[in-house]
């Protein structure tokens, strides 16, 4: 049993360094095997500590099929991209109906395949993603799992804080021009940002935004 049990160990260890790089992982699975590594640090007893050892292996498993390739259209992706654009699809849907919208029927599953015309892949990866002039508040919770993604356009938005993109890992270009930010914090932006386009928006105190992104990101920064 003790070797079983070491190995179940080194595997935690393992685990906990990719979790908790927030790389590998998106957000929401990234939370679910952080939990998961918790109840092992806090189990009082060795039946109670492998019980969430076990736990947390399931979670690894689980983990591991987000990265299989599911079909989309006639391009395949990974799973956990899939399911991000579906939750982008549903925090559109629910959005219109909440503005009052007319939806002219269409539905959740409607709006996921107009988000293929929207998106650019490359090697099985969503790289590119275009949400602009659709009414958006705020940028959907979701964009934050597309852990690939290059380069997101929301212009002509109705977008007032930025937010859903500082878990971006890859994010270089990112384009908010004609919204309506009027505050920023450089620490709501990925460190991989090289080019931020804002303008049109009316910011405050822009000055000392552009010198805290500098410090953080190494980019060209428009804010006019």
């Amino acid at each position: 049993m003790e070797k079983g049990f070491e190995k179940l160990r080194e595997r935690r260890d393992e685990g906990r360094e990719e979790a908790s790089e927030g790389v590998k992982y998106p957000p929401h699975i990234k939370e679910k095997l952080d939990n998961a590594l918790a109840k092992i640090v806090v189990a009082k007893d060795d039946e109670a500590r492998i019980a969430a050892m076990n736990g947390y292996r399931t979670e690894m498993d689980s983990a591991k099929e987000q990265f299989e390739l599911v079909e989309f259209g006639e391009e395949r992706i990974h799973r956990f991209e899939l399911e991000a654009l579906a939750g982008i699809a549903k925090e559109i849907y629910e959005m219109k109906v909440k503005q009052g919208k007319d939806l002219m029927g269409q539905t959740k599953e409607d709006l996921l395949e107009f988000l293929r015309n929207l998106i650019d892949i490359k090697d099985n990866q969503v790289i590119k993603l275009h949400l602009y002039s659709i009414g958006l508040k705020s940028v959907p919770v979701s964009v934050n799992s597309l852990l690939y993604l290059k380069i997101l356009n929301v212009n002509n938005n109705d977008i007032e804080k930025v937010e859903n993109i500082s878990e971006l890992p890859n994010l270089e270009l990112l384009s908010m021009v004609n919204n309506n930010i009027r505050e920023l914090d450089a620490n709501d932006f990925p460190k991989s940002l090289k080019h931020l386009d804002m303008k049109g928006c009316p910011v405050k105190d822009g000055a000392q935004f552009l010198k805290d992104i500098c410090i953080r990101c190494s980019g060209i920064f428009i804010m006019h």
